[in-house]
């Protein structure tokens, strides 16, 4: 919905689960969750601003702008409640948008979350 910003979307299920992928990857990671899940699960798997089919996001680079962008998405969508999962990068995105919009958030899972160590790139991130 948001202009640049690419989701696959699958299931009509009530509850939405957002699936945010890691630094250099793109909604596709999450294919085999998807094909895992029921069909009446709601999932929205974003390809990240200067990922995938969102290449052309404005400003994209910075987790903080990632996890503005898929806010933005998902109050366009008037998805008031999500789960999310989110992967390397894609974890730091959700802890992000967690901090900013909690209200939002049904659940927090994060696999190997990035920006949590100060091994982490921080400026690129």
């Amino acid at each position: 919905m948001t202009a640049s910003l690419f989701a696959a979307e699958e299931g009509v299920g009530s509850k939405a689960i957002v699936l945010l992928h890691g630094f250099g990857g793109c909604h596709d990671v999450w294919r085999e969750v998807i094909s895992a899940l029921t069909p009446s699960t709601h999932t929205l798997a974003y390809d990240l601003p200067g990922h995938g089919l969102s290449l052309d996001f404005p400003a994209a680079g910075p987790a903080r702008v990632a996890a503005k962008a898929v806010l933005a998405d998902l109050s366009e969508r008037r998805l008031k409640r999500v789960h999310l999962v989110g992967h390397s990068m894609g974890g730091a995105v959700a802890a992000l948008m967690a901090l900013a919009e909690p209200e939002k958030i049904a659940s927090l899972t994060l696999l190997a979350p990035g920006g949590l160590g100060p091994e982490i790139n921080g400026p690129l991130l």
